[in-house]
């Protein structure tokens, strides 16, 4: 709804400006009184005309014509001859002499008698442009001149220019004497009002149509570099490209055109260069006019007719600039056909872009047909078959409001949508961040995991290289021993039956010991690659140790030794363990017995709980004879079996201890040992501890 109301306000505000003027661009045109008197028979009564309250009057009706005769001010008529007369403002080539119309080009004479109540300080006259040059006299004072008026092509030099010629009149009646030639323009004569009054009142006439006209080619000089700095900013947008061309265009002919600016800044500019640049900027803005609605509403204007109106456009270009004149000034006419045609099709392309209800359809519409209905309305003034004209100004103005206003939209709509995409991109970034977030965890996952893989890999590898090197190095001494007794046997070197029973039984306690040995040695090695499966289970410590001190209390007892059992306070000891319950009575079975084999008779094992920072700290003493100091860091290295080591147990295979901390750490414990010569050993491991058990 708020958007509705500023389309309705922009219209209006379109409308209020092309009111406007068209105001000012009609009152250029009008006398300031509707009672101004009018000339007739060659002479205007201005008596009784107050110019302080009436103002200004435009000196039109019937002035004196004098056809190919350059006359001066004190020139008079032969006797019995009667000055011939001519409405005015025409040109001279749109009347008729002895029934024959007369060419553009030639030379004549105008005469006004003017009469007035005199008394008037000083007057002014403000002069149109007068195609091509001339001369005016006041009585017989040379008051102006504009080019050099000649009686041939080649003895005229064009010049005109819009002028105020102040003078100060000698008595109540003056005549003008005004003579005019033209070689080198399609119009010849006067085609505008001269208009008399006070040099204050003529002055500020003057002024407000010269202001208007610079006005106007600021504000187009200003669009133009406005937008074609957006297009440098952003070339995707033609649009803007092609509409400051058109500004800067139009801003150039506004300069060119009705009170003829330029000259304000350099009189001495030559006449022809002008008109040529006054051409060429009709005839470039209605290609640059069609190149941008066609940017705006690509599928209504058609290329085929887009490339005849750019062909058309560049031929008549080509000979504005190169064709001699007066031809060049006969270019105008058939191209302001071009340009009625080229309209008339743009308002069509745009109406049938507002029934597809494209993007600022409507508002185009209101300006494109502003600026047609002022152009069209001028042509049919330049060519004598309309009595107001000069209204293109103001059909610019609403058409550059309009085309702002479009541009301005697309511009909002644009960053509107900048604005989506960016809150858009934003949330995909988020989302993007979060997703790469996700795959970094997935792959960190994937990594540890393939790490783990690898580790298992790893240990796999160790447990197979050093599962065959053992069994190559350990089993190659009792299978030399069985092969030794074997061949007596069949050597017949034991020849007793007592001798040979005691050799079977050598040989089947070396097959018993190579059997566990294998068994170690395959257990140790799933072990190392965790490839065995623990029944983990979790247990309240009080029962765990419970279980263990009721095992193995009785057989520490019946090996003849002590068993003491020491536990930290119950508050210490509040929580579970998880463990696998066999595994680690085989842990307990590999260290006891190993304390049991190096504890002497009468000797005491003691088993100690202890709790640290969330561990269950298990310890197994005895009072044996101790371990060396350098043998300490090696009792849990598989097949490490020194005399006073604790690897094995009877002279087992030395991978008990190996086994023992292979659980543990399984377990997510760690296992060592303590121990000095002669004062015993106590072998320590510890298990995580838990939450208090419900």
């Amino acid at each position: 709804m708020v958007s509705k109301l500023k389309f309705i306000s922009y219209y209006k505000t379109i409308l209020l400006v092309l009111s406007i003027f068209l105001s000012a661009g009609c009152s250029n045109f009008v006398d300031s009184s509707p009672e101004a008197p009018k000339a007739g028979a060659g002479s205007i009564d201005l008596t009784g005309w107050n110019w302080e309250q009436n103002g200004i009057v435009a000196l039109d009706g019937e002035w004196e014509f004098y056809w190919n005769r350059l006359l001066g001010p004190e020139a008079s008529l032969p006797p019995g001859e009667r000055p011939a007369v001519r409405d005015m403002p025409v040109p001279w080539n749109q009347a008729k002499e002895n029934g024959e119309k007369l060419p553009a080009s030639g030379f004549a004479t105008y005469r006004l008698h003017v009469r007035t109540d005199g008394g008037e300080p000083m007057l002014a006259l403000k002069l149109p442009p007068i195609e091509t040059a001339y001369k005016l006299w006041v009585d017989g004072r040379l008051v102006a001149q504009g080019g050099r008026v000649g009686t041939t092509a080649a003895e005229a030099v064009p010049h005109y220019a819009p002028e105020v010629v102040a003078f100060v009149p000698e008595k109540p009646a003056f005549t003008l004497t005004l003579q005019v030639s033209n070689f080198d323009h399609r119009r010849g004569g006067l085609w505008n009002s001269v208009f008399l009054g006070t040099i204050q009142g003529v002055e500020a006439f003057a002024h407000r149509k010269l202001a208007l006209d610079v006005f106007l080619a600021g504000c187009l000089l200003i669009m133009g570099m406005y937008h074609l700095g957006i297009y440098w900013l952003r070339k995707q947008d033609r649009s803007a490209l092609f509409f400051g061309l058109f500004c800067l265009l139009m801003s150039v002919r506004s300069v060119l055109v009705g009170e003829m600016a330029v000259y304000q800044f350099d009189p001495d500019l030559p006449w022809k260069l002008l008109i040529r640049v006054e051409y060429l900027t009709m005839i470039c803005g209605v290609p640059l006019s069609v190149l941008f609605v066609r940017s705006l509403y690509t599928r209504e204007i058609s290329r085929r007719v887009l490339t005849g109106i750019l062909w058309v456009g560049g031929a008549f270009a080509v000979c504005a600039v190169l064709a001699p004149f007066p031809f060049a000034a006969y270019l105008v006419p058939p191209y302001q056909a071009i340009v009625v045609a080229a309209s008339a099709y743009v308002l069509y392309a745009i109406v049938l872009a507002a029934c597809r209800k494209r993007d600022g359809a409507v508002v185009a519409f209101i300006g494109v047909a502003a600026f047609v209905f002022t152009v069209i309305y001028d042509i049919l003034y330049y060519n004598l078959l309309s009595s107001r004209g000069n209204l293109v100004p103001a059909g610019l103005i609403v058409f550059i409001l309009a085309t702002s206003l479009i541009i301005s939209i697309r511009s909002a709509k644009a960053f509107r949508q900048v604005e989506i995409i960016s809150r858009e991109l934003q949330e995909l970034n988020s989302g993007l961040e979060q997703k790469v977030k996700e795959r970094t965890l997935a792959l960190e996952r994937s990594n540890q995991s393939l790490e783990q893989m690898y580790e298992e890999l790893g240990r796999l590898e160790n447990s197979r290289r050093q599962l065959l090197s053992n069994i190559s190095h350990d089993l190659g001494t009792p299978m030399t021993l069985i092969q030794g007794y074997v061949e007596a046997l069949m050597d017949g070197v034991a020849s007793d039956p007592e001798q040979k029973h005691r050799y079977l039984r050598l040989i089947h306690t070396r097959i018993i010991g190579l059997n566990r040995l294998i068994q170690d040695l395959f257990q140790l090695s799933k072990l190392e690659a965790r490839q065995i499966s623990f029944n983990v289970q979790e247990m309240p410590v009080r029962e765990y140790i419970r279980l263990v001190a009721e095992r193995y209390e009785l057989e520490v007892k019946e090996a003849g030794l002590h068993f003491e059992l020491h536990i930290s306070s119950a508050e210490e000891l509040q929580g579970t363990v998880k463990i696998d319950l066999d595994r680690m009575d085989q842990v307990y079975t590999n260290l006891i017995y190993n304390a049991l084999k190096h504890t002497p008779a009468g000797g005491t094992i003691r088993l100690v709980y202890e709790a640290e920072h969330h561990l269950i700290v298990t310890k197994i003493h005895d009072n044996g004879a101790g371990i060396a100091q350098e043998d300490l860091p090696y009792i849990f290295d598989r097949f490490y079996k020194k005399d006073k080591s604790r690897n094995s147990a009877g002279g087992g295979s030395g991978l008990g201890l190996s086994i023992a901390r292979e659980i543990v750490e399984f377990h997510g414990g760690k296992i060592w040992a303590e121990s000095r010569v002669g004062q015993g050993t106590t072998v320590c491991f510890m298990l995580p501890l838990y939450r208090a058990f419900d």
